[in-house]
């Protein structure tokens, strides 16, 4: 018994069951409807004929065929079971908030820049880490990155930062676990305007010259300036 006939009788094994299910069929639909005549179109019969000649003059070829389909058949199949089933990507939003202005205190503490995410985004290896890598500010500024918490991630300022500046926030793609998708890689913030308040206005007379006259106040400001840079 060569290849050729022992695949062709293979096969023929394997459509045994389909050809009983269908034959059932057959009967059921005979006894329901009954018998109906239907003559195939000209081209289905000659469609057939040639695939019954190309098959008796080629079994190996056609039984190879018919692996091949049932084999796409299956990888298809496959294929959709899998992208179905996929791992969904976790969108995360982004909230920055706005950089408060710094106290103007005897020990200068320089405020934080602090995100927040709308799930979890640290990277497990990074949440102990004191200074991170793949995220950075545009224009500089020295400091250090670390995560507070899984959601929270603050920038922690060597220098205060600077008024009325607008700033980015760069991510590398990398910064995140592969799972996660932000809507973008880069945010903006801009830190508040320098201010200057009169807190305290006095109106001073000479008592021995009254054409004399001076007004002495007090300012606060917002940001710390150099001495002579309100003169100016």
């Amino acid at each position: 018994m060569n290849t050729s006939t022992s695949i062709t009788r293979a096969l023929q094994l394997a459509a045994r069951p389909f050809l009983l299910l269908f034959s059932f069929l057959k009967r059921i639909a005979l006894a329901v409807f009954g018998r109906l005549q239907w003559s195939p179109p000209r081209w289905l019969s000659r469609s057939g004929a040639a695939f019954s000649g190309f098959n008796r003059a080629h079994p190996l070829t056609t039984a190879f065929g018919i692996i091949a389909i049932l084999l796409l058949a299956c990888g298809t199949a496959w294929t959709w079971q899998w992208y179905q089933h996929r791992p969904k990507p976790r969108y995360v939003k982004v909230m920055i908030e706005a950089v408060p202005v710094t106290k103007l205190e005897k020990d200068l503490k320089f405020p934080t820049l602090d995100i927040r995410f709308s799930d979890s985004a640290a990277r497990l290896e990074d949440k102990d880490k004191t200074a991170l890598q793949g995220v950075r500010l545009d224009p500089p500024l020295p400091g250090k990155w670390m995560w507070a918490g899984d959601k929270h991630l603050f920038f922690q300022p060597t220098e205060d930062w600077p008024a009325d500046k607008k700033f980015k926030v760069i991510f590398d793609k990398k910064f995140f676990p592969p799972h996660l998708v932000l809507e973008r890689l880069t945010y903006e913030f801009q830190t508040p305007p320098f201010a200057i308040a009169i807190k305290e206005l006095e109106l001073y007379q000479d008592p021995s010259d009254p054409t004399q006259r001076q007004v002495t106040a007090t300012l606060e400001l917002t940001h710390e300036v150099e001495p002579g840079e309100l003169d100016r």
